[in-house]
């Protein structure tokens, strides 16, 4: 595909200001370009969204109309229930464009306010996978609450940022979430720490646990991580358990209580996320600088030094007694 252009693509997008790849300002455009959303016309999107059906697809509709008026013009005024069919096939399809565009449009506002790194791999594709499109327009399309046209546009501008993210199956299970399910895992996401969140950070009952679990969001039974052991400095052992920029130390000398040492090793037990939760975690912001705050808070509930917080300075644990 060619590189676009920075030509006006009839939404306000400041494409400079995002800094987006070529090749994610490819994908994007493409998905315009396969939804007509090129054609909308300009509108705010700091004010509500609501997306008019634009004015290419009227057009498209009075020369549908006028083409099968022609065509079948004899057999409509013969027959009040076929016209009465075709002009709901007609208005069908008129909410169905509207949900895409409004998806859409929530798309192009997720990837204005968390812009991907203009870092991309040299074998990203420059174009979505057509069956990806193929399933997301039919989601989207039955999309008439302005929430649901939110997450729709938010998993279109993950696939975007990272394609591959969302497989199909992946797409039937978050169409299947029903509204309490999805609540309870945006909850759990709060704590996510890389593909896993520490159980001590959830905040869910048992039933919602297994709801999740049924729906194929996380992995049913226990799992452990199992923190480095390192030396620091003044001799003293610890348990090292971090990110690339944050993260905790728990002694080994005088570990906390809620956690289980078994052979001489620190367990933290955590609910893994399964290939579909992975994905649709994407969709929320990143807390995990937050989540080891939390996880620091409630290990140093003695407060008698068994843990430590700070962060990660060439693999060096920077200490720093309490967050801010």
């Amino acid at each position: 595909m060619t590189e676009p252009t920075d030509s006006p693509i009839g939404i306000e997008v400041n494409w400079s200001q995002n800094g987006f790849s070529a090749k994610l300002r490819s994908r994007l455009l493409s998905a315009l370009d396969r939804f007509g959303a090129t054609k909308i016309e300009q509108i705010g999107l700091d004010a509500e969204r609501q997306v008019a059906t634009h004015r290419a697809m009227t057009d498209a509709h009075l020369e549908l109309l006028t083409a099968a008026a022609s065509e079948v013009g004899s057999e409509i005024r013969n027959d009040p229930k076929l016209a009465q069919k075709a002009l709901a096939a007609f208005a069908r399809a008129e909410r169905q464009t509207e949900n895409i565009h409004g998806s859409v449009v929530a798309a192009i506002e997720d990837l204005r306010d968390h812009p991907a790194s203009d870092v991309e791999q040299e074998d990203a594709p420059e174009v979505l996978d057509p069956d990806f499109m193929n399933r997301w327009e039919t989601y989207a399309g039955g999309a008439t609450a302005e929430a649901v046209r939110l997450k729709w546009g938010q998993i279109l501008a993950s696939e975007i940022r990272e394609p591959g993210t969302f497989d199909l199956r992946t797409l039937r299970i978050v169409d299947e979430l029903d509204r309490k399910t999805a609540v309870a895992f945006q909850t759990l996401c709060e704590g996510r720490i890389g593909g896993s969140v520490p159980n001590l950070l959830r905040n869910l009952s048992p039933v919602e646990i297994s709801d999740l679990e049924e729906a194929g969001l996380i992995v049913a039974g226990p799992r452990f991580i199992l923190p480095e052991a390192i030396d620091a400095p003044d001799g003293s052992r610890w348990w090292a358990f971090s990110n690339a920029s944050v993260g905790i130390l728990i002694s080994q000398k005088n570990p906390p209580s809620l956690l289980e040492v078994v052979k001489g090793q620190v367990k933290l037990p955590v609910t893994t996320l399964t290939q579909a939760g992975r994905a649709l975690s994407s969709i929320f912001s990143d807390n995990e600088d937050a989540a080891f705050r939390r996880l620091f808070e409630i290990l140093d509930q003695d407060g008698v030094g068994a843990v430590k917080f700070g962060w990660v300075v060439d693999r060096t644990l920077v200490d720093k007694a309490r967050p801010d």
